[in-house]
């Protein structure tokens, strides 16, 4: 079993804790917080031979309806596969058409527990899940317990300095994940902008109307020829990783409510 793997459906779980709405949902979180304590009691991974990964839960807590508020957005795709719900979020580049090369998807698995349907399972891509350097995810998560968190302004702050950021990918591996940038700015000098869009993909018709980004910023310093900063825009969250502060910025964003 690898290590690394589970270590970034902790990280993913951590972004859902500090995005609570209401005190059932923050009971439901803190519930789950209580069950990642005995990780292998609670929970298996199971890693495929494409690189993507499953994350199952053995007693489902989050309901349906806290995806749509922890991730701030509607599935892109909502069906019954095998008696279970499933919501699909699907982010295609821009520009692409329909190639799914670069798609970036997770999908969430809904078991029906006592008439309700419980999260089961988590589905990351093999996008999402070779973005990050496994031993800077591992690294990260240890720096957890000492960041500096927020609450009311729904802010979380790493700090890195325990962190090899040489673990990240360079531009070159950030381009061969994500496929050639959609534009290029000078910031100054030193320092140049490539900018990676995504749109999200909708089943329903009259979902296709919704325009919702994902955003990768990384900042080049032609100098040193080396990442400085990497800004990342994925459902409702706000992860900005600053290489020279060596700290990672997180924000939740409720710019938009969704029913």
């Amino acid at each position: 079993m690898n290590n690394s793997k589970r270590i970034l459906i902790l990280l993913l779980f951590s972004f859902f804790f500090i995005s609570f709405q209401s005190s059932c949902l923050l009971d439901r979180l803190i519930q789950l917080k209580k069950q990642l304590c005995s990780f292998e009691k609670n929970f298996h991974v199971r890693i495929h031979p494409d690189g993507s990964l499953s994350f199952i839960a053995v007693n489902p807590v989050l309901l349906d309806k806290d995806i749509i508020k922890l991730t701030g957005e509607y599935p892109s795709k909502k069906e019954i596969k095998r008696g279970r719900l499933a919501y699909k979020y699907i982010f295609r580049k821009k520009d692409t058409g329909s190639d799914k090369q670069y798609d970036l998807s997770t999908t969430f698995f809904f078991k029906k527990l006592k008439r309700r349907y419980r999260l089961e399972e988590v589905y990351l891509d093999r996008n999402v899940t070779t973005i990050f350097s496994s031993k800077f995810v591992s690294d990260v998560l240890k720096s957890l317990c000492k960041s500096e968190r927020n609450i009311p302004a729904r802010r979380f702050i790493i700090n890195l300095k325990n962190v090899d950021l040489k673990l990240l990918p360079d531009l070159e591996g950030i381009e061969k994940i994500l496929g050639k940038h959609n534009r290029i700015e000078t910031v100054d000098k030193k320092t140049d902008l490539y900018t990676y869009i995504f749109l999200q993909e909708f089943v329903d018709p009259l979902k296709k109307k919704i325009k919702n980004k994902s955003i990768v910023k990384a900042y080049y310093n032609k100098k040193t020829k080396s990442l400085i900063r990497t800004h990342v825009k994925y459902l409702r969250y706000d992860i900005d990783v600053k290489f020279i502060e060596k700290k990672v910025v997180i924000n939740v964003l409720f710019s938009k409510k969704v029913k």
